[in-house]
């Protein structure tokens, strides 16, 4: 379905649109462009009187049950139960999908449990010019799918993915899948096809990029005719670091790891997935060369907010998983690990895999008990903070010269905050508090 059939399909038609925030207000807009009239339907009273005051037509998503609309957009983060239950009559797709439908601007797409805001940034970087990074990291793919540009690079969530039919990217690579989201998908086989989604729709002379070595991964069927190219430290990839340099196909290099202003495992991977995913795009090898070496990363990942009295802070509030945070406490050889939030329907068991690197753990939020229960008997201090503030004092106090006080909570911040960066801007508050200096 073009642009065309969407705008056939919903002039002076009602639209609905299911949830009202960064997703589906771009998606109000792009329906109301086309002429439909939009009612936006948001569980939220602050919300609703918010958007009316703006002159949205807005209701409960109660108020709707049963109502015929000529086409419904559904936010990410709303279950699939939760829209049956209402009983929609007329087509249902999700915001990526209207985006997709209503674009013409080439595609890459990535996706993976982490690592993926980083490597749709840096992807679109080493594109240069005339091309943006959208979609989950921030800007909704309806907000700029008629604006002039070269192309797209779209990081996808497997809450956008499960609301998609035609979505496809005829470059697209996924990172990494590990448990994650199972309090939405239900079970790790559905969360992992709702990934494998970007894989199944690739066509013969399509580009998928990969991670090597992945088991996860490797069960994902590809389709015939795609051509796979894949990332990794190791020798077997086409992508890798070889004598400490970033190797690509054919012996080209990128640059030396010790060129890299980040240069942890997982962010040299994400360097070379996105020189991967550039490459298949288009770019030329100066110009990926140009933004890798000037990339310092993200808010909220691995960043350094202060050094106190030889103690360096960092904060890592976008590690929502607990594979996000091993990978984080792996940068450090002595930590003070502050961890914990609101779980997506995992455990904190795999951080026993690095307890030897921690000096001291802070559990915090819903999902303290669950940390203190995963690491108690492995880490020689342990405390629970109710706030964090407290948490950056327990952890100021038990931190010696040398060591990381460490924000890589493993979990969700909706426990106590909006999102993860109100989590670490929090952090990086409380550490000023402390009278540190940013470095």
């Amino acid at each position: 379905m073009s642009r065309d059939d969407v705008l056939a399909l919903v002039r002076g038609e009602r639209a609905l649109v299911l949830g009202a925030s960064v997703s589906g207000l771009a998606a109000a807009r792009a329906l109301e462009a086309l002429g439909a009239t939009v009612v936006l339907a948001d569980d939220s009273d602050e919300v609703r009187n918010r958007l009316r005051i703006r002159g949205y037509r807005v209701v409960r998503p109660e108020d709707v049950a049963g109502s015929r609309f000529a086409l419904s957009v559904v936010s990410p983060g709303i279950r699939p139960a939760r829209v049956a239950a209402l009983g929609l009559k007329g087509p249902i797709v999700g915001e990526l999908e209207l985006g997709y439908r209503l674009t013409t601007t080439p595609i890459t797409a990535v996706t993976g449990t982490n690592g993926k805001s980083t490597v749709a940034t840096l992807t679109a970087a080493m594109l240069g010019s005339g091309v943006r990074a959208v979609g989950n990291l921030g800007t909704a793919l309806c907000d700029v799918a008629t604006e002039p540009l070269s192309r797209l690079v779209v990081e996808v969530s497997s809450f956008q993915l499960v609301w998609t039919e035609t979505f496809r990217a005829p470059v697209a690579g996924v990172l990494n899948i590990t448990p994650n989201h199972l309090d939405y998908h239900g079970s790790f086989d559905a969360y992992r096809d709702a990934k494998g989604l970007l894989v199944a729709r690739l066509r013969p002379g399509d580009t998928y990029v990969r991670l090597l070595d992945d088991p996860v991964l490797d069960a994902i069927a590809v389709p015939f005719g795609v051509e796979v190219r894949t990332f990794g430290l190791g020798r077997g990839a086409d992508y890798r670091v070889d004598e400490g340099v970033l190797i690509g196909p054919e012996g080209r290099a990128l640059c030396a790891v010790d060129e890299l202003a980040r240069r942890a495992e997982h962010e040299v991977l994400n360097v070379l997935a996105a020189w991967a995913l550039a490459e298949a795009s288009g770019a030329n090898l100066d110009e990926a060369r140009r933004a890798a070496l000037a990339f310092r990363g993200l808010p909220h990942r691995l960043e350094l907010v202060a050094e106190r009295d030889g103690v360096r802070y960092v904060d890592d509030s976008k590690a929502t998983t607990p594979e996000a945070a091993v990978a984080a406490i792996r940068s450090y050889p002595r930590v003070v690990l502050i961890a914990g939030g609101r779980t997506k329907g995992t455990g904190f068991e795999l951080l026993r895999s690095v307890a030897e690197r921690l000096e001291g753990l802070i559990a915090i939020g819903e999902a303290a008990p669950l940390v203190v229960s995963a690491l108690a008997d492995l880490v020689p201090t342990v405390y629970r903070a109710d706030s964090m503030a407290e948490a950056v004092s327990l952890a100021s106090a038990v931190a010696r010269p040398g060591s990381v006080v460490l924000l890589a909570p493993g979990a969700t911040s909706w426990d106590w905050y909006e999102d993860f960066a109100a989590r670490g801007d929090d952090f990086a508050r409380c550490v000023r508090e402390l009278g540190g200096h940013r470095e």
